[in-house]
C-alpha cells in the first residue's frame, strides 16, 4: 500500500516557524506539531513528527554549529520552549509580548530573563558571530540589539521602520566591507560605503513595505529597499493595503551579496546589495508571472546539498493540494456540526447543523441538497443511517425518510416505550451507533447509561450501566459483519 501523509498547514503570521538543516532535513511548525520533511530526496517525504507541544508552535529553529545539525529547538503558545534531541551547550533566547526576554543555558539548566523595551517583541534572532549578541524586533517598528552577557545591556537602538518588524536577518559574513564595487558610489545613492572592515550588517523586514541593512558599526541604517509593486494576474497590487503584507527577510550563508525576501502575493524576491539604479531585483520562479506561490510567503530557508545543490524552501499561506476537492455550501447557511456518509449508496452525504438541520447531498450533481421539514432545537451533533422502524410522532431522536423529507421525520422514544412497557420518562439521548448489519443500535444517553435495541420493534436486548455521567460517543467492534449481501433499506438518523 502506497502511503501518504497530509501535514496539516504551516502556521501563519511567525517571523520563524520553519528551518533546514544541511542534511536537507526541513522542520515546519503546523498546528502544535513540527513536521520533520526530507527535501533531499528527488520528492519530498515526511520522514517524522516531533510531538510534546499543547498549543500552536510559534518558533522552530536547527542548531547551527557544525556537527550538531541534529538539535533542534521549539517555542509554543503554552509558554514553553522544548529542545528536541538536546545535548549541546548552547544558548536559546526567547521573547514575549510583554517585551521580556528569557535566556536558557541548557547545559546549566538556568535562565535569565531581561526587560530591554516596554513594547510587544514580534521577532528576535542570535547573533551567528557573537553568542551574546540577540537582535530583538518589535510591533512598533523598533529594533533593539542587547548583549545578554551583561544582563541585556541595550548596545544599539535601530530607529527607522514605521511598522511592526517581521523578520530579522544577521549577514553570514563579519566586517562591514563595501557591497558596491565602485569606491565612488556612497551611502547618498542608497548603498552601503567601503572601509568598514569591523561590526556586522543587520537586514529587517517591516510591514511598512521596506526592508533595511543595518551598520552595527554606525548603529544606523545604510541601505532601504522598498518593495516592488507587482502585477498579478493582470492587475496592480494595492500599496495601501498593508495587512495583507508578511515581509520575511533571508540572507543566504553562500551569497553574502545577496538578500531573499517575499513580497505581497506570494512572489519570492532576489536583491542585489552590489547593484546601483533603481531596480536591484529579480524574480524567483519558472512561471510566465514569475512567481510559484499564490499568497504570502511567512518562512524561507536555503541548505546546500551534496553536488552543490541549493534549495530554496518557503512556506505560505497557499496550498498545494493533489488531489480534486468541492464545496458545498448551497443550502445550508449554518454551520455544519456533523456528517456521514451512505454505507452502501455512494455520494450520498447527510449533515446536520447547529440550528437543529438535517439534509442530505449527491455529491456527484450540481443540486442543492435536500433538507427534512423536521428540525431539532438544538444542535445536531452525530448522524447514522440505519434501516427503518414504524413512524411515531416528534421527539428528541429522530428518523428521517431519504425518500420523503418534505413529511416530518419520526420519532423513536414512544416506539420504544411502547415496545418495552416502559412508563417512565426515557433520559435524554446524546449519541447512537448501529450494528453494519442494521439488525441491532446501541444508543448512548445523558445519564451515562447504553441501551441495546434489536430492529426494528427496538425491543430492549440490554443496559450497560459503567458509566455516571454523559455518554459522549459510541463506536462498534471493528470486525466484519456477517449479515446479508443483499441491498438493506436505510434511514438517516438524527439527534441531540
Amino acid at each position: 500500500m502506497h502511503e501518504r501523509s497530509l501535514p496539516a498547514s504551516p502556521n501563519w503570521y511567525c517571523s520563524r516557524c520553519s528551518d533546514v538543516n544541511s542534511s536537507g532535513l526541513l522542520g515546519v511548525g503546523a498546528k502544535n506539531i513540527i513536521y520533520l520533511i526530507d527535501v533531499s530526496a528527488s520528492s519530498c517525504r515526511v520522514a517524522g513528527e516531533l510531538v510534546g507541544h499543547k498549543d500552536f508552535v510559534s518558533s522552530f529553529s536547527f542548531c547551527q554549529h557544525e556537527g550538531q545539525s541534529h538539535i533542534c529547538v521549539s517555542s509554543s503558545n503554552d509558554g514553553t520552549v522544548r529542545f528536541w534531541d538536546a545535548d549541546n551547550k548552547n544558548l536559546v533566547v526567547s521573547g514575549d509580548e510583554k517585551g521580556v526576554v528569557v535566556c536558557h543555558w541548557h547545559n546549566m539548566g538556568d535562565t535569565a530573563s531581561f526587560f530591554p523595551e516596554p513594547r510587544t517583541i514580534f521577532c528576535l534572532t542570535c547573533s551567528p558571530h557573537t553568542w551574546s549578541t540577540v537582535a530583538v524586533g518589535y510591533k512598533d517598528g523598533m529594533i533593539v540589539l542587547i548583549d545578554v552577557s551583561k544582563k541585556g545591556e541595550v548596545t544599539h537602538r535601530l530607529r527607522g521602520h514605521e511598522d511592526e518588524i517581521h523578520s530579522l536577518a544577521w549577514s553570514p559574513l563579519t566586517g562591514e566591507d563595501a557591497f558596491y564595487s565602485r569606491p565612488e558610489d556612497s551611502e547618498a545613492n542608497g548603498g552601503v560605503a567601503a572601509g568598514d572592515a569591523a561590526g556586522c550588517y543587520l537586514a529587517s523586514g517591516s510591514k511598512d513595505q521596506t526592508m533595511r541593512i543595518w551598520s552595527l558599526t554606525k548603529g544606523k541604517a545604510v541601505m532601504t529597499l522598498k518593495l516592488p509593486y507587482l502585477k498579478k494576474r493582470g492587475h496592480a497590487v494595492d500599496p495601501g493595503v498593508k495587512e495583507r503584507l508578511w515581509l520575511h527577510v533571508h540572507w543566504p550563508r553562500e551569497r553574502p551579496t545577496q538578500l531573499v525576501s517575499s513580497c505581497f502575493g506570494g512572489e519570492l524576491v532576489m536583491w542585489d546589495l552590489t547593484r546601483t539604479g533603481k531596480q536591484r531585483w529579480t524574480l524567483f520562479g519558472t512561471s510566465s508571472e514569475g512567481q510559484n506561490h499564490s499568497r504570502i510567503v511567512f518562512n524561507v530557508s536555503a541548505v546546500r546539498l551534496q553536488g552543490d545543490r541549493e534549495l530554496l524552501i518557503s512556506t505560505s499561506m497557499d496550498r498545494e493540494n493533489q488531489y480534486d476537492t468541492r464545496s458545498f455550501w448551497q443550502g445550508i447557511k449554518s454551520k455544519v456540526t456533523a456528517l456521514a456518509w451512505h454505507p452502501q449508496k455512494e455520494g450520498s452525504l447527510s449533515f446536520g447543523t447547529d440550528d437543529g438541520k438535517v439534509g442530505i447531498y449527491d455529491v456527484f450533481s450540481n443540486r442543492p441538497p435536500q433538507i427534512s421539514s423536521s428540525y431539532h432545537r438544538k444542535t445536531v451533533y452525530t448522524l447514522a443511517w440505519g434501516p427503518p422502524v414504524p413512524p411515531m410522532s416528534f421527539g428528541v431522536i429522530l428518523q428521517h425518510d431519504p425518500s420523503r423529507l418534505s413529511g416530518d421525520a419520526s420519532d423513536i422514544d414512544r416506539l420504544i416505550r411502547d415496545t418495552n412497557s416502559i412508563k417512565h420518562k426515557l433520559s435524554p439521548h446524546t449519541d447512537l451507533r448501529w450494528k453494519p448489519d442494521g439488525k441491532v443500535v446501541a444508543i448512548g444517553n445523558e445519564d451515562g447509561c447504553i441501551d441495546v435495541y434489536e430492529a426494528p420493534s427496538l425491543k430492549l436486548l440490554c443496559s450497560i450501566q459503567q458509566h455516571h455521567k454523559i455518554i459522549n460517543t459510541l463506536r462498534e467492534s471493528s470486525r466484519e459483519p456477517r449479515g446479508d449481501d443483499g441491498a438493506v433499506s436505510q434511514a438517516v438518523w438524527s439527534y441531540l
